[in-house]
């Protein structure tokens, strides 16, 4: 999903670039159009930023705890092999 968010984003993106040179060129009629979307278009990266960031806190916290359990895991499995190898 964040490559779907990402390669929106950038085709998104793209569009705005291409308008912000047009719109230099653009009629007054179209100014307050654009200053409404420009308002959307500053909401709307402010909350990627924060998804981003969130996403990337979120991801490293499941990694330490999947990393614990692992651990946990592992240490049980050598108890357990270390149990059944002093019944031999």
């Amino acid at each position: 999903m964040h490559d779907d968010l990402q390669a929106l984003w950038k085709k998104i993106k793209t569009q705005r670039d291409e308008l912000v040179v047009q719109s230099h060129l653009a009629k007054s009629e179209f100014k307050d159009e654009w200053d409404r979307l420009e308002a959307k278009w500053q909401s709307a990266e402010k909350s990627l930023n924060k998804l981003e960031t969130e996403a990337k806190e979120a991801t490293d916290d499941i990694g330490q705890a999947t990393k614990v359990v692992m651990d946990e895991l592992s240490s049980a499995y050598n108890r357990i092999k270390d149990r059944l190898s002093d019944q031999d």
